[in-house]
């Protein structure tokens, strides 16, 4: 039975990454550590940030969080359905391990299988350059009709230059433009060159639901 409550969903995130060889890593405070780029910490990948960009040698090469999260940025549109300030982002991080083929069936398999989303209402968004990605996604069984490319200007901004863009799922609740959803605000992807995840997150109530993976190469 799909997870009915944020707890449930909270639970069942950590457990499926934790059966892939992850390692569960206790949230950061909303004050960063060591980062004086940020105010405040603003996504889970946040704390991973040394271990991307080769200052730190990680621990460990899987992890999985939920991180407690501050963003102000779009703070004058606080109070409608899909905008807030604080929230918990849960996700999954590999330092120089899995990659896009082993995380894209793993992000559908837990949309699907663990939240119990109808495969047959997903739509998948990639860059427009992400050929594997695309590649991957026809390999699960997805039509290509049903997955769709979008430039940089889709994407948020990532952490080198060399990051390419990540792979988004779309849940289609009921009938809306798909690209509405890139262009409401709602459209969130980036990566870097040391790590990939895939991440479920609520969004809208009762129009779309996401979950998105982040591809990276490897080091």
């Amino acid at each position: 039975m799909p997870p009915i409550s944020s707890d449930d969903i909270r639970a069942d995130f950590v457990q499926f990454w934790l059966a892939r060889g992850g390692h569960l890593q206790p949230s950061s405070s909303l004050i960063p550590y060591n980062d004086p780029t940020v105010l405040l910490t603003t996504a889970g990948m946040q704390q991973f940030v040394p271990y991307m960009l080769g200052k730190e040698r990680p621990p460990y090469r899987r992890y999985v969080s939920v991180q407690k999260c501050f963003r102000t940025s779009d703070i004058d549109e606080v109070g409608d359905r899909s905008h807030l300030t604080f929230f918990e982002m849960l996700g999954n991080f590999s330092i120089g391990d899995y990659f896009k083929a082993e995380v894209i069936p793993w992000a559908l398999e837990f949309s699907t299988r663990n939240l119990g989303l109808d495969r047959e209402r997903l739509w998948i968004t990639i860059h427009e350059s992400d050929d594997e990605a695309n590649e991957i996604w026809l390999e699960t069984g997805l039509a290509q009709e049903r997955i769709l490319r979008f430039g940089d200007e889709h994407n948020a901004s990532c952490i080198t230059p060399r990051a390419l863009a990540s792979s988004a799922v779309f849940p289609k609740i009921r009938p809306t433009a798909i690209a509405g959803a890139s262009n409401s605000g709602t459209s969130y992807s980036c990566s870097s060159t040391r790590t990939k995840t895939a991440c479920v997150r609520r969004c809208r109530p009762g129009t779309w639901t996401r979950a998105w993976a982040w591809s990276a190469p490897r080091s």
